[in-house]
Protein backbone atom coordinates (compact mmCIF):
# COMPACT_ATOMS: atom_id res chain seq x y z
CA UNK A 1 0.00 0.00 0.00
CA UNK A 2 1.49 3.44 -1.27
CA UNK A 3 1.17 5.89 1.66
CA UNK A 4 0.97 10.02 0.88
CA UNK A 5 4.00 11.48 2.14
CA UNK A 6 3.19 13.57 5.74
CA UNK A 7 4.89 16.35 4.45
CA UNK A 8 4.98 16.94 0.45
CA UNK A 9 7.27 18.63 -1.50
CA UNK A 10 5.70 22.38 -1.09
CA UNK A 11 6.06 21.85 3.27
CA UNK A 12 9.73 20.27 2.49
CA UNK A 13 10.91 23.48 1.05
CA UNK A 14 10.45 25.42 3.98
CA UNK A 15 10.33 22.93 7.21
CA UNK A 16 13.28 24.39 8.46
CA UNK A 17 11.84 28.01 8.39
CA UNK A 18 8.36 26.60 10.29
CA UNK A 19 10.69 24.89 12.49
CA UNK A 20 12.93 28.06 13.30
CA UNK A 21 11.98 28.35 16.76
CA UNK A 22 12.45 24.82 17.85
CA UNK A 23 15.85 24.17 20.18
CA UNK A 24 17.05 21.47 18.99
CA UNK A 25 20.18 21.58 20.64
CA UNK A 26 18.48 21.26 24.12
CA UNK A 27 16.51 18.47 22.97
CA UNK A 28 20.03 16.47 21.95
CA UNK A 29 21.10 17.34 25.29
CA UNK A 30 18.17 15.92 26.66
CA UNK A 31 18.42 12.38 24.73
CA UNK A 32 22.39 12.72 25.33
CA UNK A 33 21.41 12.93 29.07
CA UNK A 34 18.96 9.83 28.72
CA UNK A 35 21.52 7.51 27.00
CA UNK A 36 24.40 7.96 28.92
CA UNK A 37 22.23 7.55 32.12
CA UNK A 38 20.68 4.11 30.38
CA UNK A 39 23.91 2.82 28.39
CA UNK A 40 26.90 4.35 30.32
CA UNK A 41 29.70 1.56 29.19
CA UNK A 42 28.59 2.09 25.41
CA UNK A 43 31.59 4.53 24.44
CA UNK A 44 30.09 5.80 21.02
CA UNK A 45 26.28 4.84 20.92
CA UNK A 46 24.21 4.23 17.73
CA UNK A 47 20.37 6.17 17.21
CA UNK A 48 18.00 5.35 14.26
CA UNK A 49 15.71 8.14 14.34
CA UNK A 50 12.48 7.49 13.23
CA UNK A 51 11.08 10.15 11.16
CA UNK A 52 14.48 11.81 10.47
CA UNK A 53 12.94 14.90 8.11
CA UNK A 54 15.47 17.62 7.32
CA UNK A 55 18.32 16.16 10.02
CA UNK A 56 17.98 19.20 12.46
CA UNK A 57 18.11 16.73 15.25
CA UNK A 58 20.25 14.30 13.79
CA UNK A 59 23.50 17.16 12.91
CA UNK A 60 23.18 18.42 16.59
CA UNK A 61 23.49 14.70 17.89
CA UNK A 62 26.11 14.03 15.44
CA UNK A 63 27.90 17.10 17.06
CA UNK A 64 27.82 15.29 20.30
CA UNK A 65 29.69 12.39 18.95
CA UNK A 66 26.88 10.23 17.54
CA UNK A 67 26.05 7.69 14.95
CA UNK A 68 22.70 8.56 13.14
CA UNK A 69 21.19 6.95 10.94
CA UNK A 70 17.37 7.53 9.98
CA UNK A 71 14.30 6.76 7.78
CA UNK A 72 11.62 9.03 6.81
CA UNK A 73 8.88 8.15 4.17
CA UNK A 74 8.97 12.00 2.86
CA UNK A 75 11.44 12.02 -0.06
CA UNK A 76 10.90 15.58 -0.09
CA UNK A 77 12.63 15.98 3.72
CA UNK A 78 15.23 13.48 2.80
CA UNK A 79 16.64 15.67 0.17
CA UNK A 80 16.68 18.55 2.80
CA UNK A 81 18.75 16.21 5.04
CA UNK A 82 20.91 14.74 2.24
CA UNK A 83 21.65 18.35 1.47
CA UNK A 84 22.91 19.29 4.58
CA UNK A 85 25.53 16.37 4.36
CA UNK A 86 24.06 13.91 6.23
CA UNK A 87 24.24 10.05 5.70
CA UNK A 88 22.83 6.83 5.96
CA UNK A 89 19.23 7.83 5.36
CA UNK A 90 16.41 5.58 4.23
CA UNK A 91 13.18 6.21 2.72
CA UNK A 92 11.07 3.66 4.53
CA UNK A 93 8.08 3.40 6.16
CA UNK A 94 7.69 2.40 10.13
CA UNK A 95 5.60 -0.30 9.63
CA UNK A 96 7.96 -2.16 7.31
CA UNK A 97 11.17 -0.83 7.47
CA UNK A 98 14.34 -3.25 7.68
CA UNK A 99 17.90 -2.09 8.13
CA UNK A 100 19.49 -5.30 8.94
CA UNK A 101 20.87 -4.28 12.12
CA UNK A 102 20.81 -3.22 15.39
CA UNK A 103 20.71 0.18 17.44
CA UNK A 104 21.85 0.75 21.25
CA UNK A 105 18.85 3.29 20.64
CA UNK A 106 15.56 4.63 18.38
CA UNK A 107 14.08 7.73 18.99
CA UNK A 108 11.07 9.16 17.16
CA UNK A 109 10.95 12.56 17.90
CA UNK A 110 7.87 14.75 17.06
CA UNK A 111 7.80 11.63 14.27
CA UNK A 112 5.60 8.94 13.68
CA UNK A 113 5.20 7.24 16.84
CA UNK A 114 5.15 9.68 19.96
CA UNK A 115 3.33 10.89 23.01
CA UNK A 116 1.04 13.95 23.41
CA UNK A 117 -1.36 15.40 26.35
CA UNK A 118 -4.03 17.58 26.48
CA UNK A 119 -5.83 18.80 29.30
CA UNK A 120 -8.79 16.26 28.38
CA UNK A 121 -7.48 13.47 27.50
CA UNK A 122 -4.00 13.24 30.22
CA UNK A 123 -1.00 12.23 28.54
CA UNK A 124 -1.56 9.39 25.58
CA UNK A 125 -0.32 7.97 22.09
CA UNK A 126 -0.19 9.36 18.86
CA UNK A 127 0.59 7.75 15.34
CA UNK A 128 0.12 8.66 12.05
CA UNK A 129 -0.14 5.11 11.36
CA UNK A 130 -4.04 3.93 10.74
CA UNK A 131 -4.91 0.71 12.98
CA UNK A 132 -3.83 -0.57 16.06
CA UNK A 133 -2.38 -4.01 13.86
CA UNK A 134 0.39 -1.32 12.15
CA UNK A 135 1.44 0.02 15.72
CA UNK A 136 2.25 -2.95 16.48
CA UNK A 137 4.04 -4.01 13.20
CA UNK A 138 5.91 -0.91 13.91
CA UNK A 139 6.38 -1.74 17.36
CA UNK A 140 7.84 -5.31 15.95
CA UNK A 141 10.21 -3.33 14.13
CA UNK A 142 11.50 -1.03 16.40
CA UNK A 143 12.07 -4.05 18.88
CA UNK A 144 14.33 -6.12 15.96
CA UNK A 145 16.49 -3.35 15.60
CA UNK A 146 17.31 -2.39 19.08
CA UNK A 147 20.25 -4.35 20.68
CA UNK A 148 19.60 -5.78 24.08
CA UNK A 149 19.07 -3.35 26.70
CA UNK A 150 18.52 -0.79 24.14
CA UNK A 151 16.17 2.24 24.63
CA UNK A 152 12.86 3.02 22.57
CA UNK A 153 12.35 7.22 22.90
CA UNK A 154 9.52 9.19 21.94
CA UNK A 155 8.71 13.28 22.66
CA UNK A 156 5.75 13.97 24.43
CA UNK A 157 4.35 16.65 21.89
CA UNK A 158 2.42 18.53 25.05
CA UNK A 159 2.94 18.88 28.89
CA UNK A 160 1.37 20.56 31.54
CA UNK A 161 2.00 24.11 31.67
CA UNK A 162 4.04 24.30 28.74
CA UNK A 163 4.12 27.84 26.75
CA UNK A 164 0.82 28.80 25.70
CA UNK A 165 1.93 29.73 22.05
CA UNK A 166 2.60 25.86 21.51
CA UNK A 167 -0.33 24.55 22.08
CA UNK A 168 -3.29 23.82 19.79
CA UNK A 169 -4.39 27.11 19.23
CA UNK A 170 -5.69 28.57 15.60
CA UNK A 171 -2.58 30.96 14.96
CA UNK A 172 0.78 29.30 16.95
CA UNK A 173 3.36 30.64 15.24
CA UNK A 174 4.80 33.63 13.81
CA UNK A 175 7.50 32.87 11.05
CA UNK A 176 8.46 36.00 9.96
CA UNK A 177 7.08 36.18 6.37
CA UNK A 178 5.01 33.43 7.02
CA UNK A 179 2.50 32.07 9.33
CA UNK A 180 1.70 28.75 10.32
CA UNK A 181 -2.14 27.35 11.66
CA UNK A 182 -3.02 24.76 13.31
CA UNK A 183 -6.92 23.14 14.01
CA UNK A 184 -7.61 20.27 15.84
CA UNK A 185 -10.84 18.55 15.97
CA UNK A 186 -10.86 15.04 18.42
CA UNK A 187 -12.92 11.95 17.86
CA UNK A 188 -13.01 8.83 20.06
CA UNK A 189 -9.18 7.65 18.85
CA UNK A 190 -8.98 9.89 16.01
CA UNK A 191 -7.36 13.31 16.21
CA UNK A 192 -7.48 15.36 13.37
CA UNK A 193 -4.92 17.93 12.57
CA UNK A 194 -5.86 20.68 9.55
CA UNK A 195 -2.77 22.73 9.08
CA UNK A 196 -2.12 25.40 7.04
CA UNK A 197 1.48 27.76 5.90
CA UNK A 198 0.52 31.25 4.76
CA UNK A 199 2.48 33.54 3.15
CA UNK A 200 0.81 37.22 3.69
CA UNK A 201 -2.43 35.94 2.34
CA UNK A 202 -1.55 33.27 -0.04
CA UNK A 203 -2.11 30.08 1.05
CA UNK A 204 1.16 27.87 0.84
CA UNK A 205 0.09 24.76 1.60
CA UNK A 206 -2.80 22.84 3.83
CA UNK A 207 -2.48 19.55 5.36
CA UNK A 208 -5.29 17.39 7.04
CA UNK A 209 -3.44 14.53 9.09
CA UNK A 210 -5.98 11.84 10.49
CA UNK A 211 -4.07 10.57 13.96
CA UNK A 212 -4.84 7.22 15.49
CA UNK A 213 -5.17 7.77 19.77
CA UNK A 214 -4.04 5.11 22.48
CA UNK A 215 -3.79 5.30 26.21
CA UNK A 216 -0.90 4.85 27.62
CA UNK A 217 -2.01 1.36 29.38
CA UNK A 218 -3.21 0.23 25.49
CA UNK A 219 0.08 1.31 24.54
CA UNK A 220 2.36 -0.11 26.84
CA UNK A 221 0.59 -4.07 26.31
CA UNK A 222 1.34 -3.83 22.69
CA UNK A 223 4.56 -2.51 23.44
CA UNK A 224 5.20 -5.60 25.86
CA UNK A 225 4.20 -7.72 23.88
CA UNK A 226 7.57 -7.32 21.44
CA UNK A 227 9.74 -7.13 24.70
CA UNK A 228 9.53 -3.07 25.11
CA UNK A 229 9.35 -2.34 29.08
CA UNK A 230 7.90 0.90 30.12
CA UNK A 231 10.81 3.54 31.41
CA UNK A 232 7.83 6.11 32.28
CA UNK A 233 7.91 9.48 31.77
CA UNK A 234 10.03 12.39 33.05
CA UNK A 235 8.16 15.28 32.33
CA UNK A 236 10.79 17.79 32.72
CA UNK A 237 12.63 16.04 30.28
CA UNK A 238 9.23 15.81 27.85
CA UNK A 239 10.40 12.19 26.72
CA UNK A 240 8.45 8.99 27.37
CA UNK A 241 10.76 5.80 26.91
CA UNK A 242 10.67 1.67 26.77
CA UNK A 243 13.74 -0.44 27.36
CA UNK A 244 14.06 -3.60 24.84
CA UNK A 245 14.52 -6.94 26.98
Amino acid sequence: MQQVETFPEEIAQVYDTIMGYFDYRKSAKIIDDLVKHRLPNVASPSILELGIGTGALALELIALGYEVEGIDHSSGMLARAKEKGLQNLHLANVRDFNLGRDYHAIMSHAGPLRMDYTSKRGHFFETYLASVQEVEQALQNVSSHLKPDGIFMMSVQNTPGRDKKMRSTPEYEELGEFVAKKVITENGKRRIKRRELWKGDQLIKGITHQFLVLDLEEFSELASHNNLQNNGFNLTRHSYSYLKK
